[in-house]
């Protein structure tokens, strides 16, 4: 008796599955790319199988898994960068001889596949976007405030009486209103204010 699943009905009845233990079965193939799809899984185990190719990078995804074994298979590759892959010893990957990366010993030769499946092959080119942000705040910012004054006769007869407002609180002798203001007339030379 045969049963057949596509990966959609695997992922789909399977959302809540939290352990994976495939070792020992004699297994061939890829590591199904859908097992990146399976949100709780913390522990996979897919050791001493006969498991070829690379990695898949969806495997990067796993948000909870705090074990990972693909030990004794014969994938080949760099492994994925993700946070969780690589937090896992060199013993969750060992003979494999065609792997290669963090965290076994092995560099690989080619840049880093990112954890979407997109390599930087131009990595000198690369924009901080963190600071982009920062100065296109700045810009508007000031604009926003800088502009409105210089051109709108309004917003600036109104922005200097506020600030004179402010300042005359912090130092009322400098209020011009204020009765008791000196200014360098009224200094006599010897006597102290």
């Amino acid at each position: 008796m045969a049963c057949s699943m596509s990966s959609s009905d695997i992922t789909r009845d399977f959302k809540a599955l939290h352990l994976l233990n495939l070792s020992n079965n004699a297994l061939t193939g890829p590591v199904p790319f859908f097992l990146g799809n399976l949100p709780e899984l913390e522990a996979l185990d897919l050791s001493s199988n006969h498991l070829t190719g690379q990695i898949p990078l969806q495997l990067a995804n796993l948000n909870f898994l705090s074990y990972l074994n693909l030990s004794n298979n014969k994938l080949t590759g760099r492994i994925p960068l993700g946070t969780q892959i690589e937090s896992f010893s060199e013993a969750s990957f060992k003979n494999n001889a065609g792997l290669c990366g963090r965290p076994l010993e092995l560099q690989c030769e080619s840049p880093p596949a990112s954890k979407d499946g997109l390599s930087n092959s131009r990595t000198d080119n690369h924009i901080d976007w963190n600071y982009i942000s920062v100065e296109i705040g700045f810009v508007f910012g000031i604009g926003a405030v800088i502009l409105p004054l210089m051109f709108c006769k309004r917003w600036r007869i109104r922005y200097y009486k506020c600030t004179d407002g402010v300042v005359y609180k912090f130092f009322p002798k400098l209020d011009p209103k204020n009765g008791t203001r000196r200014t360098m007339s009224h200094w006599t030379p010897g006597r102290r204010l």
